[in-house]
């Protein structure tokens, strides 16, 4: 009997299998967070997501494109693609993972959409020709991908040339991790012993799904404000609109300070708060960013 020879992996390839993998175990939780408003969706992190979706749509509302062709980049279950729907888009969406496509296309199918417009496909090549869509969402996706640039230019090269990009990214200087001494003392002590001292070059899709799931290696990455501007400048993309989202939830070495519910408040109160009197301190402090962008004119 032959034995099966292991297929090594280059880390870019082993890094896309592993999001793939993690995504496909996370399809039912992701099916609901933005539907269900009590339960285990209840939590911070749910209220941070709708927070999310609504900000995205109402950007998308402002591109002013009815009826325009939308793609939503890691369209995971298919909520954002049914709401876009629902306002009158042509609606389409890709992502990486196959249990995320099983279910989007369920759910297309059941508002009664087109499921064959949901693909999967990875961000550094979507499958669509160029210059096709008027706007594309690309929602909690840049942050997993090994090389920002590269998935930008593809989301350049299927946007039509007056076309929005609407792209969702987090901070690294959010107030949660500033204010917590471990974020900056135990996890980047970590982080320097695994890839500095040690230099581990070699990866493996089973090396990371819980690497993925609670970030313990920054392997969903995070940006600070500037170092986002410059990837963008790079690009070739012009911000046109740009928002805030989100503070907290605080905790002190990972415990959390605040209920559930204060935590909302809070975040509700810094959020109005910065964007009344300190709108260029708050944009460096908040949670995430949700950007609309157009390509920069030549």
């Amino acid at each position: 009997m032959e034995h099966e020879v292991p297929i090594k992996m280059d880390r870019q390839s082993a890094h896309r299998e592993t999001v793939a993998r993690y995504f496909s175990t996370k399809t039912d939780f992701w099916e609901v967070v933005y539907t269900e408003e009590n339960g285990a969706c209840s939590n911070y992190m749910g209220f941070n997501m709708r927070r999310r979706r609504d900000a995205v749509l109402k950007c998308l509302n402002e591109c002013q494109v009815p009826g325009g062709a939308v793609l939503d980049v890691g369209c995971g279950s298919g909520a954002l693609i049914v709401a876009m729907a629902d306002m009158g888009h042509s609606v389409y969406g890709v992502d990486i993972s196959p249990g995320m496509v099983t279910k989007a296309r369920k759910c297309s199918e059941e508002k009664g959409l087109n499921p064959e417009r949901v693909r999967l496909g990875e961000v550094e090549t979507i499958p669509y020709e160029d210059n096709f869509f008027d706007v594309i969402t690309c929602v909690g996706v840049l942050e997993y991908v090994c090389d920002e640039r590269v998935a930008l230019s593809e989301l350049k090269r299927i946007v039509k040339a007056d076309g929005r990009i609407i792209v969702t990214m987090p901070n690294i200087f959010k107030l949660q991790n500033i204010l917590d001494p471990y974020y900056w003392f135990v996890r980047t002590s970590k982080y320097i012993f695994r890839n500095k001292i040690t230099k581990k070059t070699e990866a493996t899709p089973a090396d990371g799904l819980s690497q993925i799931s609670t970030n313990a290696n920054y392997t969903n990455k995070r940006y600070s404000y500037r170092q986002l501007v410059r990837i963008l400048d790079d690009s070739d993309l012009v911000p046109v609109g740009w928002v805030g989202l989100g503070y907290g939830p605080f905790t002190l070495c990972k415990r959390k300070i605040f209920s559930e519910d204060f935590s909302k408040k809070v975040s509700d109160c810094l959020e109005r708060t910065f964007k009344m009197f300190l709108p260029v301190v708050g944009k460096y402090f908040t949670n995430r960013w949700v950007i609309c962008l157009k390509i920069k004119e030549e």
